[in-house]
């Protein structure tokens, strides 16, 4: 009799639980979606980016070298779409012009575009470049160095985000992030370091007087008339 009462009751508590999970349920409103017109100016703008950057890249940028390969021209205007957008959105989240799921959705979109790029594409797309364009190597030669190459880029990025007391090893977009951030600072730190001591050094002979040879006679002669006076005095 015990255990039916128990039964009973558990038979009870399961039904109040179930009718009480069932209106909570129904209470909640339905998710809605997103509208049509801030959905189509996100994709709108970034095809339109798309399509400027590849003409900025054929017209303006590399436009005496002939640039030819289609895969560093859709890399160059990937990158630039991505990083714009992400601009776009920060600018569209101070004004509070577009709604806060799309903007969250469009930003992830955009952020993990950049990391793949940054981790995957990029590195092996150089590395590609370099073995077939200026080493002129077989592809099989090309494909066994990004084997190579790209996971001692991930090693070095490891590392990199170890300076950070970024230990884990957790894929997250914000530590992907991170780690690749530390590298990048680092390099770009490197660089216009030796730009400021190097650019200096190679250009300061243009904004020095050029001085001719009769001036420097002259000013010989006037050291010896000097000397001379000094000398009788």
């Amino acid at each position: 009799s015990a255990a039916a009462g128990s039964c009973l009751k558990c038979s009870h508590v399961d039904r109040l639980l179930s009718s009480g999970l069932r209106e909570s349920m129904m209470d909640v409103p339905p998710p809605t979606p997103w509208p049509r017109n801030e959905t189509g100016f996100l994709v709108c703008s970034h095809v339109t980016l798309f399509v400027a950057a590849l003409w900025f890249f054929k017209t303006l940028l590399y436009r005496d070298y002939e640039v030819k390969e289609h895969h560093i021209q859709f890399l160059f205007a990937a990158t630039f779409t991505a990083s714009v957008s992400m601009f776009e959105l920060v600018l569209a989240s101070l004004a509070g012009a577009l709604e806060p799921r799309l903007r969250s959705a469009a930003w992830k979109f955009d952020h993990w575009v950049l990391i793949m790029l940054v981790y995957g594409l990029l590195p092996a797309c150089f590395t590609w470049t370099t073995v077939r364009t200026v080493l002129a190597k077989s592809k099989r030669f090309a494909t066994f160095c990004i084997c190579v190459v790209v996971p001692s880029f991930w090693q070095v990025i490891i590392f990199s985000g170890q300076l950070i007391h970024i230990d884990k090893h957790d894929l997250s977009s914000d530590l992907l992030m991170a780690r690749i951030g530390v590298l990048g600072i680092t390099v770009v730190a490197t660089l216009s370091g030796f730009g400021a001591v190097n650019f200096p050094f190679r250009s300061v002979h243009s904004l020095l007087t050029p001085v001719s040879q009769q001036q420097v006679a002259d000013i010989e002669e006037r050291l010896m008339g000097t000397l001379k006076l000094i000398a009788s005095k």
